[in-house]
């Protein structure tokens, strides 16, 4: 089983672009060494993410970040066991959010596979992916 968490959490100071790419290459190799894998969004104050991983790797990974001093108001919107990730080859996908616009996502998620990422996360009945969608838009707005 896969346990995903699905967060947000608010920036608790400015980071500057190379504080971000700083903290996404230590994810990044930290994730692939735990067999976590997900996306995070940032919007220069919000962040968005969805941890996946191996049952209990996650919780461990998310429970870090509760304690970041990079994160304030940290919140699960979802916790939940599934089959399968939804994922799996993203160790972590980042998209920078610029409001109104999907055209200005970055990182190393193309624009095209952040409409995808909508497109997809509107279909079936998942509240996991319903939920991504719905703030996907708020933080667009």
């Amino acid at each position: 089983m896969i346990e995903q968490i699905f967060y947000r959490s608010d920036v608790a100071t400015t980071m500057s672009a190379e504080d971000l790419e700083m903290l996404l290459q230590k994810a990044r190799a930290k994730n692939q060494g735990l067999e976590v894998t997900g996306f995070l969004l940032f919007d220069g104050k919000r962040f968005l993410q969805l941890l996946e991983g191996p049952e209990g790797v996650a919780k461990r990974l998310y429970n870090e970040i509760e304690t970041d001093n990079r994160h304030q108001n940290v919140h699960a919107m979802v916790r939940e066991m599934v089959e399968r990730r939804c994922f799996s080859n993203w160790s972590m996908a980042y998209a920078a959010l610029e409001a109104g616009s999907l055209q200005h996502f970055g990182g190393t998620m193309t624009s095209q596979m952040a409409l995808d990422l909508v497109a997809a996360m509107r279909q079936g009945n998942s509240y996991l992916k319903s939920s991504v969608a719905d703030f996907l838009m708020d933080m667009l707005r």
